[in-house]
């Protein structure tokens, strides 16, 4: 398993006039209860536009895994986890559109302006898949802005002194055993 950890720092000047605009979002109750727990060493963050991958078997497996890893998990996307799919305590959802996000990186790095190639989305899924319809059937990459989490999430990470993003097809062992963390 690779996991990339980065190190947060609470004197990042990165986002200091645009904290305003990205720290408005307020948290979910799920988010809130995270924090109360006191597991503030690591927070792990995947991202996930369309229903259709909640469908999948592999996410069903990522979720049960998720339960035994023994730290939080925060899927960052759009829609939220349908009802009926059971997601245990420590995997919460943060709702942003596609749109939203993208707000979010013209703010930080393009002082507003539109990123006109993050707009315009694309995906092969059309080809394979024509007849399953949801909003996302196009989408852009959204490995590519998985590093920039704690510039564009500062809020939802803020009381985690260390995390990571992970894909959300793969299986989490124990991680909370693996991860030594240093005082």
């Amino acid at each position: 398993m690779i996991l990339i950890l980065i190190l947060i720092s609470s004197s990042s000047s990165i986002v200091q006039k645009k904290q305003d605009v990205l720290t408005a979002s307020s948290s979910t109750k799920l988010e809130r209860g995270l924090k109360d727990e006191k597991i503030d060493d690591l927070i792990l963050v995947t991202y996930v536009f369309g229903e259709r991958r909640y469908r999948q078997e592999s996410f069903k497996f990522f979720a049960k895994s998720v339960e035994g890893c023994g730290v939080p998990v925060m899927i960052i996307g759009d829609p939220a986890p349908p009802p009926d799919l059971k997601l245990p305590p420590n995997l919460v959802h943060h709702h942003v559109t596609w749109s939203d996000l993208v707000k979010r990186l013209e703010i930080v790095y393009n002082d507003g302006k539109i990123f006109k190639g993050l707009r315009r989305v694309h995906s092969s899924y059309d080809m394979f898949h024509a007849g399953e319809r949801d909003k996302y059937n196009t989408y852009f990459k959204v490995v590519d802005i998985k590093p920039l989490t704690p510039v564009l999430f500062r809020n939802q990470i803020r009381n985690f002194r260390f995390w990571g993003y992970i894909d959300n097809d793969m299986w989490l062992g124990d991680v909370a055993k693996m991860i030594v963390p240093v005082r």
